[in-house]
């Protein structure tokens, strides 16, 4: 992988092809505010097919940040962490 789409996909971009990428952070934000927002996304999650579409995108910086602070801190529980417990260990 050379350097410059490393860059790229280190700095949430997809890239579509050589001269266009897609900023993530732009498509992926709006749809994480709101589905903060809805009341039930953790029950509406657990509908087959349909909830997929509830689970909120997490950034790539929040889930490194859990991981680091799971593996270093005896205070974070063993086992998986869900993705709404995920802003927690921040």
């Amino acid at each position: 992988m050379t350097g410059s789409l490393l860059s790229l996909l280190t700095r949430n971009h997809r890239v579509v092809s050589s001269n266009l990428t897609l900023p993530l952070q732009y498509l992926f934000q709006p749809v994480e505010q709101v589905l903060e927002r809805v009341p039930n996304a953790k029950q509406l999650a657990q509908i087959p097919l349909l909830g997929a579409a509830a689970v909120p995108p997490v950034s790539v910086h929040v889930v490194a940040k859990a991981a680091v602070r799971a593996a270093t801190d005896a205070s974070v529980p063993a086992g998986v962490i869900d993705v709404w417990d995920l802003p927690k260990f921040k």
